[in-house]
């Protein structure tokens, strides 16, 4: 049995892992933390984390501090903040994706493959619900970066909405002068993203110190 603590409980991702983990017999949820909460000593394997940036290290920290693996999603944390989780790796086990989707995972993977088309037009667009903070998301940015590393320049047109209950659309489009190549995602639920965490709990429990991804969970499958 995989002991969870769910950090950002009362969210709307923390609330809907909790929901799954339910039916779950393989995971028992010990304990629930809302953001801002104090964290106590609490015997668990692992944690997982959809809270602020804001709460991100301070987590994290909290994780090294117990020898608890720590399984995170949440977006917009800084440079630093990722350097600060690249030694926390040194010491245990951490898994962290922009997005749990293994859909978008997928779709990160095409992009690998663009540099045949470097000399197209770039643009990548994406939709989530009103009450999403970071803007562009960390799934954008991530594209971004992806396909700027395949196509070795570049990627000015990033456009983000907020509207509605949206749980997640991201779209890249390239442009020549003759033919247009459109790859979209789009998240029909947020359980797609809870299954993914869930996945990546059982995954990490019993993995060694390191610094893991959603591709590297996809290699096992």
């Amino acid at each position: 049995m995989i002991r969870l603590i769910v950090c950002g409980s009362e969210g709307r991702m923390g609330k809907e892992i909790t929901r799954l983990v339910e039916q779950d017999r393989k995971i028992k949820v010990v304990a629930k933390i809302d953001k801002n909460q104090l964290m106590k000593k609490i015997s668990a394997d692992v944690v997982v984390d959809f809270t602020l940036a804001s709460e991100f290290t301070k987590i994290l920290s909290w994780c090294v501090e117990n020898k608890i693996a720590f399984v995170s999603g949440t977006t917009g944390i800084t440079a630093a903040d990722k350097s600060k989780m690249k030694r926390a790796a040194k010491k245990i086990p951490v898994f962290w994706a922009p997005n749990m989707s293994l859909g978008v995972n997928f779709v990160i993977n095409l992009l690998k493959s663009f540099g045949k088309i470097s000399d197209f037009d770039f643009e990548i667009s994406e939709t989530h619900h009103i009450n999403k903070k970071d803007k562009p998301s960390g799934t954008a940015l991530w594209i971004k970066e992806t396909l700027e590393k395949s196509v070795r320049k570049r990627i000015y047109n990033v456009a983000s909405v907020r509207e509605g209950e949206v749980f997640g659309d991201h779209k890249i489009t390239a442009t020549s002068s003759s033919e247009k190549i459109i790859l979209e995602h789009r998240a029909l639920n947020r359980e797609v993203f809870a299954k993914g965490a869930i996945a990546a709990v059982r995954w990490i429990a019993n993995k060694k110190k390191g610094l893991y991804s959603m591709s590297d969970l996809l290699k096992d499958r």
